[in-house]
């Protein structure tokens, strides 16, 4: 079967009047059914949020062959804004997303902040059905 992707990220507008296509462009894609064939989604810098994500979970239809969904850049990390262990947890176990393989998201630290770090960490969700889900986590450290 070929590959599917569609990349959902950028801003709309100018500098301070900027604003990310966000979490309303995702709930148009969750719930449009337009999209049956799509096994990749990359919703990185697109200024999702936790709500976003949950909304993507819980009302996604017609995306039964959505195998990676990509996170990484969405903004702050756990910082608020960002997107939360929970939430990403959540998506990683949706019945919604049955070919759901992979969930990969960035979560940025301070420099200063304690445990501040940079690498990657893996971890297996198991779901209801049995399947594994990969959260991959890429920590950056900011000045």
């Amino acid at each position: 079967m070929a590959a599917h992707a569609v990349a959902l990220s950028g801003r709309v507008g100018e500098a301070a009047a900027s604003t990310t296509i966000g979490d309303a462009v995702v709930r148009l894609v969750a719930t449009s059914r337009a999209l049956p064939a799509l096994t990749e989604l990359n919703l990185g810098e697109s200024g999702l949020t936790d709500a976003g994500v949950r909304a993507l979970a819980n009302q996604a239809v017609g995306l039964d062959v959505l195998s990676e969904i990509d996170l990484v850049a969405a903004p702050g990390g756990r910082e608020p804004g960002g997107i939360s262990d929970d939430a990403a947890r959540e998506l990683a176990l949706s019945p919604r997303l049955p070919a759901l393989t992979q969930v990969a998201r960035s979560i940025e630290h301070h420099v200063y902040a304690e445990g501040a770090r940079e690498g990657t960490d893996e971890i297996e969700i198991r779901r209801d059905d049995g399947r594994v889900v990969r959260s991959v986590i890429d920590h950056f450290v900011w000045p």
